[in-house]
């Protein structure tokens, strides 16, 4: 799930927080009157929907109820990091910089020689998508793997 928003969909979210349930004919109009300069490319409802409310939806970070859209269930999980990660960018902070101010990031470098099995003289060296395989292949931390 992408914690950097974009602008367009961060005002949605705002919107919904601050004004509830919004049928989404109302969320394009307000769109449309309040936020003409990020909605510019929005010539629809329908467009709205398929861009924006759908993958917000799809996320966990909007809901559709029979009032209309409202915030959702992932939108309290993620507002804290994407808060912080908003405010990095705006003060344009280096990922090292947001790392020692947030406890939540945890900085991991991924190099050749540690990533990757070395190979015997007999093997070349692997390619870029045989890489991405075997580090897709591998169990994540989180998953009880190293």
């Amino acid at each position: 799930m992408p914690l950097a928003l974009g602008r367009l969909s961060r005002a949605i979210i705002d919107l919904l927080v601050q004004r509830g349930p919004t049928p989404r004919s109302d969320l394009y109009s307000i769109l449309q009157n309040e936020y003409w300069d990020l909605s510019r490319g929005l010539t629809s409802e329908e467009v709205l929907r398929e861009q924006y409310l759908s993958p917000l939806w799809k996320q966990g970070l909007i809901a559709e109820t029979p009032q209309g859209y409202t915030i959702g269930s992932q939108w309290e999980l993620i507002q804290p990091y994407e808060e912080s990660l908003r405010r990095a960018r705006e003060s344009r902070l280096k990922i090292e910089q947001l790392a020692s101010q947030e406890g939540w990031i945890e900085k991991e470098r991924i190099g050749w020689a540690t990533a990757l099995p070395s190979p015997t003289p007999s093997q070349s060296l692997p390619t870029p998508n045989q890489s991405l395989a075997y580090l897709q292949a591998r169990p994540s931390a989180s998953q009880g793997g190293t």
